[in-house]
C-alpha cells in the first residue's frame, strides 16, 4: 500500500511503507547566461513531480563481505549489491575491488551486524542520511536491540559527534580502507541506498528532527544565514563568492563556513533558521534537522548548469519548506562537473530574496 506524506505525527510500523509525496510548485529562476535550456526542463520536471518514496526494510541476516575501499558490500547470494556503490562513478568502479591489505572473519557466534553505510560515507549528507538515518529506524523498530554498525573506518570528528547526538551507542565494526571483512550473517537496508537519499521517506525526516529535539544546542541568534562553500578549494568553485557574501551581509545574513563549526552548532543554525541560502553542497544536509512546512525555513539553493542536483530540491517537497533554486552559468568549461567553476547570479539572488523576505515578514 502507498501512503500520502502527513507533516507531523510519530512514526509507527505503518509509516514504513512506501509514501507518495505530491507534486509541488517550487520557485526555478535560471539566469540568463545559461545555455542547456533543454537539461534545465528536464531538471524542472524532476524535482516538481511526485514521487514514492520506498518503504522502509531491513533484510535477514545474511552471509556478506564488505570491502573497505569504497565500501562496496558483496553477497554470497546475489553477488554485488549495487546500493552499496551508488556513489561511485564509474570510472573508479575498479578501485573498489583493489587488493586487500587483510581480512577478517566475522563467523556466526559473533553479533550479526547492520551494514550502515554506502560508499558516500564519508560525504555529510550521506553519513547523516544513511548512516545515522539507518541507526536511528533499526533502534525504533527493534527498540533495545543495540545491533553492531558495520561501518568504513571513521576519520571525521562529525561522524563521531553524529553518531553522540543521537545517543547511537552501538558497537561499531570499522573495515579499514585496505581491508575486507567477511560476515557469516550481516543485514543490509535499502536506507543506504540510492533511493532513499535522492528520494527520502517522510518518516525518517521525522525522526530527525523529533530525536534532535531532546538534544540541548545553543541558540545561534541568526535567523538568516548563509552556508558558504569558501572551505571546498576547486570543487565546484563559486567564483564570485566573496562579492556574493558581501552583499548577503548587508542584507543582514550570518555568513557560515560550516567546516569550522561543529555538527551540533550546524544543526542549532538550521532549526533557528527562517531563510537559509546556499550553493548546493553537503551542508545542505543539515536541513535534515530543520522544521517541517511553515515552521521550518525558507530556502534558497543556488546551483549551477554543469553540476544540477534534485536532492535537497526532494529534500525540501518532503518537508513541504518553501524552496527556491536558481541556476547560474559555469564560468569557463571542465570535463568533469566537479572541477567546474560558475558564477551565481547575484541580481537573481537578490530578486529571489526579496520574495523570500515577503515570506517571511521582514
Amino acid at each position: 500500500m502507498t501512503k500520502s506524506a502527513r507533516s507531523t505525527g510519530r512514526a509507527d510500523a505503518d509509516d514504513f511503507e512506501p509514501t507518495l509525496v505530491r507534486a509541488w510548485e517550487p520557485d526555478i529562476a535560471v539566469s540568463a547566461n545559461v545555455t542547456d535550456t533543454a537539461a534545465i526542463s528536464r531538471f524542472a520536471e524532476h524535482i516538481r513531480g511526485a514521487y514514492t518514496a520506498p518503504g522502509i526494510n531491513f533484510g535477514s541476516a545474511e552471509p556478506l563481505t564488505v570491502m573497505g575501499k569504497h565500501f562496496a558490500v558483496i553477497s554470497q547470494r546475489s553477488g554485488l549489491v549495487p546500493q552499496s556503490i551508488h556513489t561511485i562513478p564509474a570510472i573508479r568502479w575498479h578501485q573498489a575491488f583493489a587488493l586487500v591489505r587483510q581480512v577478517q572473519l566475522y563467523i556466526e557466534e559473533d553479533d550479526v551486524g547492520l551494514v550502515a553505510a554506502s560508499s558516500g560515507a564519508h560525504n555529510y549528507y550521506h553519513w547523516l542520511a544513511e548512516t545515522v538515518g539507518a541507526a536511528i529506524m533499526h533502534r525504533l523498530l527493534h527498540p533495545g536491540a543495540a545491533v553492531p554498525l558495520i561501518l568504513p573506518t571513521i576519520t571525521r570528528t562529525w561522524q563521531r559527534d553524529t553518531l553522540d547526538m543521537f545517543n547511537i551507542d552501538n558497537r561499531i565494526i570499522e573495515v579499514g580502507l585496505n581491508d575486507a571483512a567477511v560476515f557469516d550473517g550481516a543485514i543490509l537496508t535499502n536506507i543506504t541506498a540510492r533511493d532513499y537519499g535522492f528520494l527520502p521517506h517522510p518518516a525518517i525526516l521525522r525522526q530527525f528532527g523529533a530525536q534532535l529535539a531532546r538534544h540541548k544546542i545553543a541558540s545561534s541568534g541568526a535567523d538568516l544565514i548563509y552556508l558558504a562553500r569558501l572551505d571546498a578549494g576547486d570543487r565546484r568553485r563559486m567564483a564570485n563568492e566573496l562579492e556574493l557574501c558581501a552583499m548577503l551581509e548587508r542584507r543582514g545574513f550570518r555568513i557560515i563556513i560550516p567546516s569550522e563549526h561543529s555538527a551540533a552548532e550546524q544543526a542549532g543554525f538550521l532549526r533557528e533558521a527562517k531563510l537559509v541560502v546556499a550553493p548546493h553542497g553537503a551542508a545542505l544536509g543539515n536541513l535534515l534537522y530543520c522544521a517541517e512546512s511553515d515552521a521550518g525555513p525558507c530556502v534558497i539553493e543556488l546551483q549551477q548548469e554543469a553540476y544540477l542536483s534534485r536532492i535537497y530540491a526532494k529534500l525540501c517537497q518532503a518537508k513541504a519548506l518553501n524552496y527556491s533554486t536558481i541556476i547560474s552559468a559555469r564560468d569557463g568549461s571542465a570535463d568533469y562537473h566537479h572541477s567546474s567553476t560558475w558564477l551565481a547570479d547575484i541580481d537573481l539572488v537578490e530578486i529571489m530574496l526579496e520574495r523570500k523576505f515577503a515570506a517571511i515578514g521582514r
